[in-house]
């Protein structure tokens, strides 16, 4: 192959320009040259040979960030410093090129890649759309060159015009879009850490979201600790830094059991404790659950399962009812058959102060009850027409902690203004039905009371 010299140096291009001065780096050569740059009219393909070594400077980390989508415009270059363990070397090679931008004009246009990032309650995901740029049209002058490489130089190149085209960012919104897919539905179907065959803890939105990056090319060469499913690329050693900060912290050794609360039906009222399992990892179990876990989120199914001990948890009942004792006009709170609180109340003013049998008009009903509304403040107000003809009313405002166990009758803080438990001996019966308890107390009884809470009154 016969070889051409083109004369114009690096501005032999149609479209290029350089420049070169002595600014002084180079203090002992002054007749030499330090500093150069290079233009184009437009923005072009471009690429970068860096140095293999772990110590580099400042510009080749910015060069790569800028060369990041294949183009540049302009290049200015030094010799006679390497520009390197400057402190803030990263900054000023950023200055240096916004200085250069400024001056020649270029209308930094990059396109920007689409990301997927977690959404505000880190359940799931969501694209950031991307921005399309603008740069040289390559296509021409590639054709020109396949053609002259692949005759041997018998084709020779022709001039070609470099039109200003869009040009599209590494990580679509289609790319990033189809990444989102693949990681919720590995959310959906979440990956399973496991202790004798027991879960303890799944890969969720957040695990995901710390350990992964999107990949434009699925082509592309991963490091060792890098696994990919589609265009999403875990990292093994992130995997195993969410394990080891966020889930292993969190689990027992102790097993702590649920505690449900029920009435005398055995209907569960509410949870007290959701309690845990006891969970003991084998020494060294869990070491490589990031590479297993990699390897599993590769393929989208399957569990990790590591050595260890699970003591489950265990379900106990606590069952909490209400007592009342007309005749000694005590509440008495059980947990099983255990007296955790005893109140002294006031009844219904037809109820004997002393034998609480009914004996007037308007008494407090016996039997069998449960809890069917709650209400923390409540006007209570109502009309009674009685068997002997009289009509009973009455309005009474900010009746607090409400426990309805009957139609019209409550366990609720006593009305009439602040009274005391200790007090309430005193007071005569004198409710339309209900059962009045102390001010110091009510709100403990409204919180332990559940709704469904079995209620037996008898005198």
């Amino acid at each position: 192959m016969q070889y051409q010299e083109v004369a114009g140096g690096i501005c032999a291009p149609k479209g290029f320009a350089a420049a070169g001065v002595h600014c002084g780096i180079r203090a002992n050569h002054a007749e030499k040259y330090d500093l150069a740059l290079i233009k184009a009219d437009v923005r072009c393909a471009a690429a970068g040979v860096y140095t293999t070594n772990k110590v580099c400077g400042a510009p080749i980390k910015v060069d790569r960030a800028h060369l990041k989508d294949g183009y540049a415009q302009a290049i200015i270059v030094n010799s006679g410093n390497a520009n390197t363990c400057a402190a803030n070397g990263v900054a000023l090679a950023e200055e240096c090129c916004e200085l250069v931008g400024k001056a020649l004009n270029i209308d930094a246009q990059e396109p920007v890649d689409a990301q997927v990032a977690l959404n505000d309650n880190n359940s799931g995901f969501n694209v950031i759309a991307g921005e399309n740029g603008q740069g040289a049209n390559a296509t021409s002058i590639a054709k020109q060159a396949i053609s002259t490489v692949e005759s041997l130089g018998s084709v020779q190149p022709q001039t070609v015009r470099v039109e200003l085209d869009v040009t599209e960012p590494t990580i679509t919104n289609a790319i990033a879009d189809e990444a989102k897919t693949t990681l919720e539905t590995l959310v959906n179907n979440a990956v399973a850490i496991k202790v004798a065959d027991k879960d303890i803890a799944t890969v969720n939105a957040s695990m995901l979201g710390s350990a992964m990056r999107i990949d434009a090319n699925q082509q592309s060469k991963l490091k060792d600790n890098e696994v990919r499913n589609g265009y999403v690329v875990f990292d093994a050693d992130k995997l195993q830094q969410y394990y080891d900060e966020q889930i292993k912290p969190n689990l027992k050794l102790e097993r702590e059991d649920k505690k449900v609360v029920v009435n005398n039906a055995g209907e569960v009222l509410s949870t007290e404790t959701e309690g845990h399992d006891g969970i003991v990892i084998a020494d060294g179990a869990d070491t490589e659950v990031g590479a297993r876990l990699a390897q599993v989120l590769a393929t989208g199914t399957g569990s990790v399962n590591v050595d260890g001990k699970v003591d489950p948890k265990q379900e106990v009942k606590v069952a909490h009812r209400v007592a009342i004792d007309l005749s000694d006009r005590k509440l008495y709170a059980y947990e099983n058959d255990t007296v955790v609180k005893t109140l002294n109340v006031v009844v219904a003013e037809g109820n004997d102060n002393v034998t609480g049998e009914c004996v007037g008009m308007m008494c407090t009903p016996t039997g069998d009850f449960n809890v069917w509304q709650k209400l923390p403040s409540q006007d209570m107000s109502g009309t009674l027409n009685l068997a002997d003809g009289t009509v009973e009313t009455w309005d009474v405002k900010d009746v607090g902690f409400v426990n309805y166990f009957s139609s019209g009758c409550a366990i609720h803080r006593i009305a009439g203004g602040y009274v005391a438990d200790a007090v309430m001996p005193s007071i005569a019966n004198g409710s339309h039905g209900c059962v009045g308890i102390g001010w110091d107390e009510a709100e403990w009884f409204y919180n332990w009371c559940n709704m469904g809470t079995s209620v037996h009154i008898q005198v």
